[in-house]
């Protein structure tokens, strides 16, 4: 028999709080929301009490409006109260534009993650992630001795003068760690105080903090006065796993308790591509399942169903101090209570009016919540799981055992009402996601119960640990392998458009779902009739109508004919895949960009920039005149606009300018404008970050080579640029080296002793000719190199890749990555990826 339609209008009430959450806390538009709406609830109320009046006549209508006024004024009030913090922000503006570096404290508000120094700004490149059919990505950082503690953190006080002034503005924090080569230091937990020095740099208007931070000097640092015994419960568990295989030991600690530290940047993409990436932080599944587990023992004792749904709250609550008490944390128990009364009650009327009294209550407990994407995945998952799971796994045990039907109805619903959050984040959609989660399904209950009870146990002897440790590890190194075999499956996640087409893209496929299933579900019941009378069309036809549809939405926005609709691929830098040659390219626009260098293949070349959707390179640099360099120029020149053409060679600088060399005097470029450049040149050029986001600014220098001392040799001859890239993304720097070999990069290095970047174009495609001296001078996060597959060279040699490898560089190489992409997504962090040829 089928379920009964849900009833909806509880959302009325989350469509009130929602909105009203957005509201700048302690502002006048606050203030009037909040009294407004206390005065029309109290009119509304009574109205209805005394039963007259066209309000009470027609309260079934007004009951909606009243839910989402109420919901609303309750937040808004909450808001109207908050203490203000404008006077802090604004003092802070103050002294960014002042360019002063302020003497501050900040306090974390969650525990930090630990990545390896990149010597930049937050805002800069955190984490270098490969795309997921990208398979040689590097995954150790075995030389590593700087670190960096970052995480979101509230500026408290910052010093003007001889006096402390407090604060009270969100920032995310960089502060630089020492420790042994290889050994990453601890985490630094929520509540920790650090008090130095500390330059600031505004943050994306869209992101939940106002700032990016980053420690300068050595600050003093002041732990959270904490429970010990958790403390000494979480370390003891750490230390237990770390006998389980590599990606056990990786997994385990996320799985339990939402200890990401130890996961490799290989690894965490891997979660991220195939949808599992929710596995590693404590999340609703974690609290449901205990609950559940805690219902059933006491059940099969007989334990009375009130009193065991005390003490499974109890245990969840005891969960949640264990784990920490953040606010995430919080909201993950909240979520997971409804999650489990939905499954285990299997009420989901009742859960789904929970479930919006609970995001009422959270957004007035905490507003910000309503800009928090965990937030959001959280009530899409919970909310899928509710509305979306029972009628899917009835529609799906027709034709599959009810067990198999329910693991693919949980992980279908939560996936799709996630889609469209989850494409702001990254643009793509995970091709085999469901696959993984449902292979996965039976492992999770595993790892969650029995490493929580390991957790529980881990001060006792070993003989009581270890076993529940083995227990949940082993099926912990399974997940981790699978989610780094899926990942490199070929299509293992497909472009889908950015911004607000892709978000409504994404919604639209969730409805369409959601119809489809409602009708094939309901279409057998009491909804029979009212899908036949209020659309017109009996309830298999319109089933098989939305599945149809959703199915040609989901092929008309992954094909190439929909490549039009905007850039199919989106990068600040990219290295084009134009065979065995180099193309950089640095956007500047939506459409322009500035390029180093154009490969040998002009067809390849524009292709790249088809991909990028970009038609104008405002300036081109021609790093030399070897033909893998400045090959295409003819050929594209008539193709695309060229504002400034720049290059270097080894003919002696005292040659007329006007006497081109043979490489730059084609018919295709003899309008352009061409010069020679040297060392000194300086220039940037304005860019636009996008329309969420303004203006930024590309700048750059050119180091080499010096003009008394022009190499003899072409290769040595190469240009080689820094550039500066600073929009509010993020900032990023990167340094391109040409084909400059080994000698000449020696003698470079020498006049550029503090030479850094983010990003290093390696030379010479990453011959061995080139050395590792580049590498270990600008220490750089992430590297490019520009080589076709099979070349005859040998490129790029072993020791080089390896040498890169063992330093922690994250290297993306165009033979095997294809089009390698640098971004920044909404988070802030730079990320690079790999786009083969489709």
């Amino acid at each position: 028999m089928s379920s009964p339609p849900l009833d909806l209008r509880p959302v009325w009430a989350v469509a009130g709080a929602w909105p009203a959450a957005l509201l700048e806390p302690a502002s006048d538009v606050a203030s009037i929301a909040a009294a407004t709406g206390l005065v029309l609830t109290a009119g509304a109320l009574y109205v209805l009490l005394r039963g007259v009046g066209i309000i009470a006549w027609s309260h079934h209508l007004w009951g909606p409006v009243f839910a989402a006024v109420g919901a609303a004024t309750l937040v808004a009030t909450t808001l109207a109260l908050s203490p203000p913090d404008a006077a802090g922000a604004q003092r802070v503006d103050d002294l960014m534009g002042e360019g002063a570096v302020v003497r501050a404290e900040v306090v974390l508000s969650a525990d930090a993650t630990v990545r390896p120094s990149t010597g930049q700004w937050p805002g800069g490149s955190e984490e270098a992630r490969p795309e997921s059919n990208s398979p040689q990505w590097p995954s150790s950082a075995q030389s590593v001795r700087t670190w960096e503690q970052r995480g979101l953190a509230e500026l408290t006080r910052i010093r003007e003068g001889h006096q402390w002034k407090a604060v009270r503005v969100q920032v995310f924090i960089a502060v630089p760690v020492e420790s042994a080569p290889g050994v990453r230091p601890d985490v630094w937990h929520q509540g920790t105080r650090v008090i130095g020095f500390v330059r600031l740099d505004p943050a994306d208007p869209s992101m939940k903090h106002g700032y990016w931070g980053r420690s300068t000097g050595t600050p003093a640092v002041i732990e959270p006065r904490r429970a010990a015994w958790t403390e000494r419960l979480r370390d003891q568990f750490t230390q237990a796993a770390a006998v389980l295989p590599e990606q056990g030991r990786a997994l385990l600690p996320g799985m339990v308790m939402g200890d990401r530290s130890g996961q490799t940047e290989q690894l965490d993409e891997a979660m991220k591509v195939t949808g599992l990436a929710h596995l590693t932080a404590v999340s609703g599944a974690n609290c449901a399942l205990i609950m559940g587990f805690v219902l059933w023992i006491l059940r099969l004792v007989d334990v009375p169903r009130a009193l065991a749904a005390l003490v499974a709250l109890g245990a969840l609550g005891g969960f949640v101090v264990l784990v920490g008490p953040e606010a995430s944390i919080v909201r993950a128990a909240v979520m997971g209570a409804i999650s489990a009364v939905a499954v285990f009650a299997g009420r989901g009327r009742q859960a789904f009016a929970a479930l919006c009294l609970c995001i009422v209550v959270l957004l007035a407990w905490i507003p910000d919540f309503a800009t928090d994407v965990a937030f959001q995945l959280s009530v899409l998952a919970t909310a899928g799981i509710v509305l979306l799971g029972r009628p899917l796994a009835d529609v799906l045990s027709r034709v599959m055992p009810s067990w198999l039907a329910q693991g693919v109805a949980i992980s279908v619903a939560a996936q799709l009402f996630c889609q469209p959050v989850l494409v702001l984040i990254e643009p793509r959609l995970a091709t085999y996601a469901v696959i993984a989660n449902l292979v996965v399904a039976p492992a999770v209950p595993v790892v969650t119960i029995a490493g929580t009870l390991g957790l529980v146990l881990s001060s006792m002897p070993a003989v009581f640990v270890m076993p529940l440790v083995w227990v949940a590890g082993v099926p912990a190194h399974a997940v981790g392998l699978l989610a780094l075999e899926i990942s490199h499956w070929p299509s293992a996640a497909v472009a889908w458009p950015e911004g607000a087409l892709g978000v409504i893209l994404a919604a639209a496929l969730a409805a369409l779902c959601a119809l489809g299933t409602g009708a094939a579900s309901y279409g057998m019941g009491a909804g029979r009739g009212f899908a036949e009378r209020q659309l017109g069309v009996k309830a298999p036809g319109l089933a098989i109508g939305a599945f149809l549809a959703a199915g040609a939405l989901v092929a008309g926005t992954v094909a190439p004919v929909t490549a039009h609709i905007e850039p199919r691929v989106s990068a600040v830098v990219a290295m084009c895949d134009v065979g065995q040659g180099d193309a950089l390219i640095m956007r500047t626009g939506t459409h322009s960009a500035v390029g180093v260098d154009v490969g040998p293949d002009a067809d390849a070349y524009l292709g790249c920039l088809h991909r990028l959707g970009i038609d104008e390179l405002e300036v081109l640099f021609i790093s030399h005149l070897h033909a893998d360099h400045v090959g295409a120029l003819d050929g594209i020149a008539a193709e695309i606009r060229i504002r400034r053409v720049y290059y270097s060679t080894s003919r002696p600088v005292d040659q007329s300018p006007q006497d081109l060399p043979p490489a730059l005097s084609g018919s295709g470029v003899g309008s352009l404008e061409i010069r020679r450049a040297i060392a000194g040149d300086v220039g940037h050029v304005d860019v636009q970050a996008g329309p969420r986001h303004g203006p930024g600014q590309l700048a750059w220098s050119v180091l080499w080579p010096e003009p008394k001392r022009i190499p003899e040799q072409e290769n040595d001859a190469s240009l080689v640029l820094r550039f500066h890239l600073s929009v509010p993304q993020g900032n990023l720097s990167v340094l391109a080296t040409g084909d400059i070999e080994q000698e000449a990069m020696r003698e470079f290095l020498r006049h550029h002793p503090d030479l850094s970047a983010d990003v290093l174009k390696v030379a010479h495609h990453g011959a061995r000719n080139g050395g590792l001296e580049t590498a270990d001078a600008v220490r750089p996060r992430l590297a490019l190199i520009g080589v076709g597959a099979g070349n005859s060279y040998g490129h790029p040699a072993t020791v080089i890749v390896e040498g890169l490898d063992e330093r922690g560089v994250a290297v993306g190489r165009t033979d095997r990555h294809g089009l390698v992409t640098i971004t920044f997504p909404t988070e802030g962090r730079a990320q690079l990826r790999g786009h083969p040829q489709p």
